[in-house]
C-alpha cells in the first residue's frame, strides 16, 4: 500500500529533527508515522536511529527487526546484516552489566 504523503512529510521532518540533534522531538513524530502505519518499514529505519542515538541498543534492535520484516526481499538483506550488528550490541552491553 502507497504511504500518503503526509506521513513521508512527517518522517521528512522527523529526519530534520533527528539530524538537528533534537531526539525527543524525532521520536515523538517517529512514534506517531509508526503508529499511523505500521507497516511503514522507512520510519523504523530512522527510528531505530533515534534510539540508538539515546542511546538505546535494545530499542533500536526492536526497530531494526521491524525495518528488515517489513522490506521486501531481497533489499532487506543489508538491514538483516543491521539487525545482527545491534543485537551483538545489545548482548555485549547485557553480559557487561
Amino acid at each position: 500500500s502507497k504511504v500518503c504523503q503526509d506521513l513521508r512529510g512527517t518522517l521528512e521532518e522527523c529526519q530534520d529533527q533527528y539530524l538537528d540533534g533534537n531526539l525527543e522531538e524525532a521520536l515523538r513524530l517517529c512514534q506517531e508515522i509508526v503508529r499511523s502505519q505500521p507497516g511503514f518499514a522507512d520510519a523504523y529505519h530512522v527510528l531505530a536511529l533515534i534510539q540508538e542515538g539515546r542511546g538505546d541498543a535494545s530499542k533500536a534492535l526492536q526497530a531494526r527487526l521491524l525495518a528488515a520484516y517489513f522490506t521486501p526481499t531481497p533489499e532487506n538483506a543489508p538491514i538483516w546484516r543491521q539487525v545482527a550488528d545491534t543485537a551483538r550490541k545489545v548482548w555485549e552491553e547485557t553480559k557487561s552489566a
